[in-house]
């Protein structure tokens, strides 16, 4: 096999050099138990470790991502200062909480408010933001795929009523109610007259049952228009998520709720405007993270992730590779606002350079890892099938992503010490390998 061929530019041959004197420099015996249920006993003595395997890393800009009728969706909107404003809404549809509603003779809207449960921690600073809604004017369908850029026609009328859009969450105490009702802590907004007029005048087929009225209402789009005020998710389906008219009529004061529950068609959208050391990702170009790497969910960012030499390694005739752990520093949490993962994915490229799972998650010896290691203040993943068979000739790619879990329901972030800080503890591939 050649190492080199004679077109490559100048810094691969320098690059390609050091990689052997960096190995074998940092070469030395490996812990015993490393290999432990990959190989027999008698097959562990010879095993040498490295952790000098060249990294390359960019951040870059994340797809969109699926959001059709995910466990939570977010609400609001947080700016961060390092990865920048993070917007986040959703489109749903309403659904009838009984049909062949009456309103009885000559009905008046009384109040008509939109109540959305809160269902975990938020991110950012909380304050104040304006939020808003409005009536979508194309039909979503439960059996659709829905990503978190698609963009939805909307009447343009604010739903919201005037002067009642600002709200800031609070989220520590239950909502006791006019009635003396309690709510767990939601979102609650006062909606149009309007809007509870046109609902209530529909004519009286849209009450016959659900398909019918939502062919007549197909549904709202909420988000905040405002740049800070903190995000939350909500969980739409809890039963305490509604849309709820109050109302009189000749005979009798009432209410009807127009309900989200599971077979509402609903997703989530995600808007990022990033700063700084991000700001080439707005324009589709990558960021360097040589020395800082950041991961956002919500469709924001992501790790690449390339081992420009790992070939090299098949120059050890008969090297066998017994572990790789990918090794992946957390900076500090500098404020708990703006909380990190618990876990992290790794990805890779299939033939089509489509995004696929590594072949170490599917290995029933040992697990892939990924969760944050509190003492060692890393993501710290197993490997060692993925570069196995990349050395092998049985995977095209050497390129891994580093991705978020719960990416579609969440916001959380980290920064990751690059493989080319001065930091002790910084990015690196540590391998094992016998020859």
């Amino acid at each position: 096999m050649k190492l080199f061929q004679p077109n490559e530019p100048k810094w691969r041959l320098i690059s390609a050099a050091l990689f052997f004197v960096l190995v074998f420099a940092s070469c030395e015996k490996a812990n015993e138990d490393i290999g432990i249920g990959l190989q027999p006993e008698d097959q562990l003595l010879g095993l040498f470790q490295t952790d000098t395997t060249t990294i390359l890393a960019r951040t870059i800009r994340e797809d969109s991502l699926r959001s059709d009728e995910t466990s939570l969706n977010l609400i609001g909107s947080y700016t961060d200062p390092v990865f920048g404003t993070t917007k986040a809404g959703f489109v749903t549809q309403l659904r009838l909480s009984t049909v062949d509603q009456d309103f009885g003779t000559n009905p008046v809207v009384d109040s008509l408010v939109l109540t959305l449960e809160y269902a975990d921690r938020w991110y950012g600073a909380i304050t104040s933001q304006l939020f808003s809604a409005a009536r979508i004017t194309e039909d979503i369908y439960l059996d659709s795929t829905y990503y978190t850029n698609k963009e939805i026609a909307t009447d343009g009328i604010e739903l919201v009523a005037a002067g009642k859009g600002y709200q800031r969450f609070v989220i520590d105490d239950f909502v006791v109610l006019a009635n003396e009702d309690s709510m767990p802590p939601h979102l609650r907004l006062r909606m149009s007259e309007d809007l509870g007029n046109q609902l209530m005048n529909l004519p009286a087929e849209a009450y016959a049952d659900n398909d019918a009225f939502v062919n007549e209402f197909k549904g709202i789009r909420v988000q905040s228009l405002s740049d800070e005020g903190g995000i939350i998710p909500c969980d739409l389906v809890s039963g305490n998520s509604r849309m709820r008219l109050y109302y009189h009529n000749d005979t009798d004061t009432s209410r009807f709720d127009f309900t989200i529950n599971t077979q509402s068609a609903r997703y989530e959208t995600f808007e990022h405007t990033f700063t700084g050391d991000l700001i080439p990702l707005m324009d589709g170009k990558t960021a360097g993270a040589g020395e800082l790497g950041r991961i956002q969910a919500g469709s924001s960012c992501k790790l690449k992730l390339e081992f420009p030499f790992l070939e090299n390694y098949n120059d050890f005739e008969g090297r066998t590779i017994n572990r790789a752990e990918l090794i992946l520093p957390r900076t500090a949490l500098y404020d708990s606002r703006f909380p990190s993962q618990e876990l992290l994915f790794l990805l890779t490229e299939n033939e089509d350079g489509d995004l696929v799972g590594l072949p170490d998650q599917l290995s029933t010896l040992t697990s892939i890892g990924g969760q944050y290691n509190s003492v060692e203040d890393a993501y710290i993943f197993n490997i060692s099938r993925f570069v196995q068979l990349y050395l092998n000739g049985e995977l095209n790619s050497k390129v891994l992503y580093a991705v978020s879990n719960n990416a579609s329901v969440s916001v959380n972030r980290v920064e990751i010490v690059g493989p080319e800080s001065l930091a002790e503890d910084k990015m690196r591939l540590i391998l094992t390998y016998s020859n």
